[in-house]
Formats: structure tokens, sequence, C-alpha cells
């Protein structure tokens, strides 16, 4: 199983939600897609707390 901590690093807030943001570190193997997907992320184009316009994972829910 592969652990998501060690696949994501927090890059900041999403400005409208305040969700946490997390940029991927590897690669975007199907596996690791479907560990995401899996616990509750999902990648979109986010607007940061600092202004940056990025496309991130943060959680769904």
């Amino acid at each position: 199983m592969i652990n998501i901590d060690n696949l994501l690093e927090k890059v900041g807030e999403v400005q409208v939600t305040c969700k946490t943001a997390y940029q991927l570190k590897g690669s975007k193997s199907p596996q690791v897609l479907h560990a995401l997907k899996a616990r509750g992320y999902v990648e979109q184009i986010v607007v940061l707390t600092t202004g940056k316009e990025l496309r991130l994972w943060v959680q769904a829910n």
C-alpha cells in the first residue's frame, strides 16, 4: 500500500475554502492517483492565500 504522507508536500491553504493544499512530490503513476483518490484527495487549480494559482491536491470533503 502506498503511504500518502510521503507523496504530498504542503504548499499552503486554498483561499476560498481554507483547506490545506498539497503538491505531489513524485510522478502521477496510476497507483499514486488511485491511492490519492481513495483517501479523498482531488486535483484542482486553486488560488492560495498567497495569491498564487497552482494545480494542487486538496481533500474533497
